[in-house]
């Protein structure tokens, strides 16, 4: 109670009581996000389990209230601690069942795209991509050297990607045994334009995509920049699995390559970016 009560930016501190069986104390508080990481810390040397901390985090607004220097403003989404986005890419560094059946309907949806050169089939895979939550896994392990979390996030997002590609390809197959029309005719560029070659606009629109994914990772608005991130991803997967389903070997290492430079400016431009962060927030 005393370390919370001289500690600045935490506020109404309230001391419930005994919590049965146990002969625990149970204590809230409303702590400003920008001093989370430095209050566990505290906690920690004053003898409190890291079982027995439990952060809860909540948008809220003071209509009649005057506005503060630390208060930030709406379309940010509200700052979250590192210790959150570390616990939070822990969730998101395992290739669970359901993460996977995503990016499998990802590529399904993408590869029809494909075949048919409907960019709109190639939206709409993006948009139920998750590949962007194990990219930034990876880069909050590596700003935070957790190598083991950046490697298990990584080989998620690997696996993902891997699994969408499988099912563009099995989706193309499975069409030239039905004999359907454009499964069996030239890919072209597949609607895609310049995406299934490595140049230029690969590496902006990556470098891009990835400073916004973890911005918009860290404001826990990845839902709605998403597609920034699958653009840059499903599109080349679903053609590399049709590429290589009809037999095009040119066209399937390209999207290939592509996949993989875009994987890996997507991890240095969010590594980057959360690199710079977190040294702005340190001073």
């Amino acid at each position: 109670m005393s370390l919370l009560a001289r500690e600045p930016g935490i506020e109404h501190v309230i001391q419930v009581g005994v919590t049965a069986p146990s002969n625990l104390t149970l204590v809230t508080a409303d702590v400003d996000p920008g001093i989370v990481d430095h209050l566990l810390h505290s906690l920690a040397a004053c003898g409190v389990s890291g079982e027995e901390i439990e952060i809860v985090h909540t948008t809220s607004t003071r209509p009649m209230g005057v506005g503060r220097a630390g208060d930030l403003p709406a379309w940010s989404g509200g700052g979250l601690a590192w210790t959150e986005l570390t616990i939070t890419s822990r969730q998101y560094a395992r290739a669970v069942p359901q993460y996977l059946v995503f990016m499998a309907c990802a590529g399904v949806i993408a590869v029809f795209g494909v075949l048919t050169k409907n960019p709109i089939l190639v939206v709409g895979a993006m948009a139920i991509s998750p590949d962007l939550l194990p990219m930034c896994a990876t880069c909050v392990g590596i700003v935070d050297r957790h190598p083991r979390l950046a490697v298990r996030a990584l080989a998620a997002l690997v696996v993902g990607l891997a699994v969408a590609c499988l099912s563009a390809y099995l989706t193309t197959v499975l069409l030239r045994l039905g004999d359907y029309p454009p499964a069996n005719g030239s890919l072209g560029d597949g609607g895609l334009g310049l995406l299934p070659t490595v140049n230029v606009s690969t590496v902006v629109v990556a470098f891009a995509a990835g400073v916004a994914g973890i911005l918009a990772f860290e404001t826990r608005s990845s839902s709605a920049v998403g597609v920034a991130i699958s653009i840059t991803t499903i599109p080349a997967a679903a053609f590399f699995g049709a590429a290589a389903a009809v037999h095009d070997g040119e066209g399937a290492v390209g999207a290939l390559a592509v996949l993989l430079v875009n994987v890996a400016v997507l991890v240095l431009a969010g590594t980057l970016t959360m690199h710079a962060q977190r040294r702005y927030r340190s001073r």
